[in-house]
C-alpha cells in the first residue's frame, strides 16, 4: 500500500519537475531574446 502511494507521489513530483524545467527553459529563451534585441553581451560586461 505504501509503495503504491509513493509511486503516486513520485509521479506527481516528476510532473511538477517537468513543469518547472519547462518554465526555466522558457525564461532562459526570453532572457536570450532580450539580450539579442538589446545587443548587450552580459558576459563581456562582467569581464570589465
Amino acid at each position: 500500500m505504501a509503495t503504491e502511494e509513493n509511486q503516486v507521489i513520485l509521479a506527481v513530483v516528476q510532473k511538477e519537475i517537468t513543469k518547472v524545467e519547462s518554465s526555466i527553459k522558457r525564461e532562459k529563451a526570453i532572457l536570450k531574446n532580450i539580450d539579442d534585441l538589446t545587443g548587450i553581451n552580459f558576459h563581456s560586461l562582467r569581464k570589465k
